[in-house]
């Protein structure tokens, strides 16, 4: 169980888990990383607050019944590599890849549902073809992150400021 729990703690894909009313009840840190919020504010409220807000490929914000894990827990259907923007409330944006996997009860009803994500932002910057400057690229180790500068070279490889305190 131990060996399991660091598995799911290290997974470099974020994964959170959400009860049938949308209540986040387990995430793993890069959920938190991806997100932009903490454990706490994930759990909380504050996962709803206005400031963070999904949207669509084309910049719309998705409507709750719209968002993946939401079509997930009505249809009862799993979804895979469904696109979305996360406006953080920092102003940041990240462009997530979202499969969704529903969990059902003893009863054949949707309890639960499991989203899985993957940063995309980089690639979709990068597939945009245009401007690329300032675009956040994070991987090449953990905590390490670099930047595009003008001439679409990356400008340095700096250490990545830390995000909000994780938990295990």
């Amino acid at each position: 169980q131990a060996k399991m729990r660091l598995l799911w703690l290290a997974l470099p894909a974020g994964v959170l888990v959400q009860e049938s009313d949308g209540r986040v009840v387990d995430l793993n840190h890069a959920a938190q990383d991806m997100l932009g919020l903490s454990r706490e504010q994930l759990m909380g409220d504050e996962a709803l607050h206005p400031a963070w807000q999904l949207m669509s490929e084309d910049r719309n914000t998705l409507a709750q019944a719209d968002q993946p894990a939401w079509r997930t827990l009505r249809t009862g259907a799993a979804l895979r590599n469904q696109v979305v923007g996360v406006h953080q409330a920092d102003g940041q944006e990240r462009w997530l890849s979202v499969n969704t996997e529903p969990q059902f009860d003893a009863t054949g009803a949707v309890g639960a549902v499991i989203s899985c994500f993957s940063d995309i932002t980089e690639q979709r910057a990068l597939q945009a073809g245009g401007d690329v400057e300032g675009v956040l690229l994070v991987g090449g180790g953990r905590g390490r992150a670099a930047r595009v500068d003008r001439e679409e070279r990356l400008a340095a490889d700096l250490p990545r400021e830390r995000g909000p305190e994780r938990q295990a």
